[in-house]
C-alpha cells in the first residue's frame, strides 16, 4: 500500500497520506456531491465547488485562490492520486463495505443528508465509548473492522434472544407444527452466502448409527420418537447426512 503521494495544485506540491476516519469520512462525503452534481447536470461551477471540496478535505493547506489558478487536468489528476492513495486494504474481505450500515430504503422521518457518515462513529462510539478524536483517527481499515464485529455481535445478540420467543416459532398449518423461523440478517451478512454450496458430509453407515429409541424435539417441544440403525437395521435418523448400507 502506497504510504503517501505528491500532488501538484496551482503551482504549489503537497506531500499527502492516507487519509484517517474521520478524513476518509470527509472524502466519501465530497465524493457523493461531486456523483450528485454530474448527475443532476449541474453547471461547471457546482462541479468545482464540489472537486474543491475534496481536495481540500485531503490538503487542509489547500487554498480557493491556489485551486482556482489550477489548470482542470493538475487538479482532475490531484483527485485521481488521492482517490487511489485512499482506497481501503484488502476491501474485498469486507462484505459491511458492500452496502451502507442502514436500509436505505426506509427512510426514517428524522433523516437529514450524510447521516451514514456519522453512523460510523456513533456505532463505534456507542461499542467502545472512545473519545471523537480517538475514533476520527483510527485508520480506516481497523474502523471498518471494529465497526463489523460491533454489529455482527449485536446481531448474534438479537438472535439469541429472538430464539427465545414464541415470534421465532410460528405454526405451520401444513405440517402442523411449529416451525423455526430464523431473524432477518442485514444483506452485508449474506451476501457472500449466495453461492455458498451446502457442505457435503457424505454418507453414513447404518453399522455406526444408534440403536435403539431416538428421542428428537419437534418445533412445538413435543417428543418426536424414531429408532436408530446399528444391527436393528433401522431409519434414518433425521436432518442431516443421508444413510448407506
Amino acid at each position: 500500500m502506497t504510504n503517501e503521494v505528491n500532488v501538484s495544485v496551482g503551482g504549489q506540491a503537497f506531500t499527502v497520506t492516507p487519509a484517517p476516519l474521520g478524513g476518509f469520512i470527509a472524502l466519501q462525503r465530497a465524493t457523493r456531491h461531486l456523483d450528485e452534481a454530474v448527475r443532476s447536470g449541474g453547471d461547471n461551477g457546482a462541479i468545482t465547488d464540489c472537486l474543491y471540496e475534496y481536495l481540500s478535505a485531503a490538503i487542509p493547506a489547500l487554498g480557493r485562490g491556489e485551486f482556482n489558478e489550477a489548470p482542470f487536468f493538475e487538479t482532475f489528476g490531484a483527485f485521481r492520486s488521492i482517490r487511489r492513495l485512499n482506497r481501503i486494504p484488502q476491501a474485498e474481505q469486507f462484505s459491511i463495505l458492500r452496502g451502507n450500515l442502514r436500509d436505505e430504503s426506509a427512510k426514517e422521518p428524522w433523516e437529514y443528508d450524510d447521516r451514514s457518515d456519522y453512523l460510523w462513529v456513533h456505532v463505534i462510539a456507542g461499542a467502545y465509548h472512545w473519545e471523537l478524536d480517538t475514533i476520527l483517527n483510527l485508520p480506516v481499515k481497523d474502523a471498518v473492522a471494529y465497526v463489523t464485529e460491533i454489529l455482527a455481535t449485536r446481531q448474534g445478540e438479537h438472535e439469541f434472544i429472538y430464539a427465545l420467543s414464541e415470534v421465532a416459532y410460528p405454526y405451520d398449518k401444513a405440517t402442523k407444527r411449529q416451525i423455526f423461523k430464523p431473524l432477518h440478517r442485514p444483506a452485508w451478512m449474506v451476501a457472500l452466502q449466495k453461492d455458498r454450496k451446502p457442505k457435503n458430509w457424505g454418507k453414513i453407515l447404518k453399522s455406526v448409527l444408534p440403536v435403539g429409541r431416538i428421542e428428537q424435539r419437534g418445533g412445538d417441544g413435543g417428543p418426536n420418537y424414531e429408532h436408530g440403525g446399528g444391527s436393528g437395521g433401522g431409519q434414518d435418523t433425521g436432518p442431516g447426512p443421508a444413510a448407506s448400507g
